[in-house]
């Protein structure tokens, strides 16, 4: 289970690389399900839109902030 979660993860993290590296494309993908869900958050898929766009933006900033912050030395 564990092998799993680590292979889910370094997917992830590979995804995650790609969205930082190409960030304009990201953000203008971001803006625009932000003003979808935003627009349709009183139906049910307009509030998952909202959440991924949330979780997803989780995610790119923390994969910013691993590859800004420096090694251990």
């Amino acid at each position: 289970m564990q092998d799993v979660l680590i292979h889910v993860w370094e997917r992830i993290f590979w995804v995650m690389l790609w969205a930082v590296r190409y960030l304009p494309a990201t953000l203008a993908i971001l803006g625009i399900a932000l003003i979808v869900g935003v627009k349709n958050n009183h139906t049910w898929w307009g509030r998952v839109v909202l959440l991924l766009f949330g979780l997803v933006t989780l995610l790119v900033a923390m994969t910013i902030q691993i590859l800004s912050s420096s090694p251990p030395a």
